[in-house]
């Protein structure tokens, strides 16, 4: 979703709402029974939904909190990655940068600092494994695989062969279970 700066508040969560499995899902989601929800749906009502928006960012992490209480950037942190799937680090440093750059003074800095800090968190973690080593460990696990197969399979004969060498019990009369209770 793109920029819709000026649009009033109960646009935005009304955009959000449909964008997240609708209206009354969205109500559920946040703990608000959907006719009340829906009756905060308007530009007369709306000031009732302000106490809302912490609820609706922590049930949908991916809602922009700039987008959400300002109408400014995109509706969605991360547009383009899966719903399911984490936001690349890349891509919230530079929403922060944008959003940084937009808020100027104090909450520029604090936005920032909040880049800065993420970008050093970044560095410090380990390089992530290159396309040689997955390799290599695929290969290994591979082998591993096969082995246990290899091994399942001679327990398998010996349990047979087992059983063919062990003596065959002779069949139980019924008058012998009854003589030794």
């Amino acid at each position: 979703m793109n920029r819709t700066n000026n649009s009033e508040l109960y646009e935005r969560v009304t955009a959000a709402g449909k964008f997240f499995g609708g209206l009354p899902a969205f109500a559920e989601m946040i703990g608000v029974q959907y006719r009340t929800f829906h009756a905060y749906l308007s530009a007369k009502r709306q000031h009732n939904l302000w106490p809302l928006l912490p609820t609706m960012l922590e049930a949908f992490p991916r809602l922009s909190r700039q987008w959400l209480y300002f109408g400014e950037g995109p509706m969605l942190i991360g547009h383009g990655t899966p719903l399911d799937r984490p936001v690349p680090l890349q891509e919230i440093a530079a929403a922060a940068e944008a959003m940084a750059a937009e808020a100027g003074g104090t909450w520029g800095d604090v936005l920032t600092y909040i880049v800065d800090a993420a970008r050093a968190e970044g560095e410090k973690r380990e390089p992530v494994a290159d396309s040689r080593q997955i390799q290599e460990l695929q290969e290994k696990l591979l082998a591993a695989q096969a082995k246990i197969i290899q091994l399942q399979d001679e327990l398998l004969t010996r349990q047979k062969e087992g059983q063919a060498d062990a003596p065959k019990a002779a069949p139980a009369r019924i008058g012998d279970s009854a003589a030794r209770l």
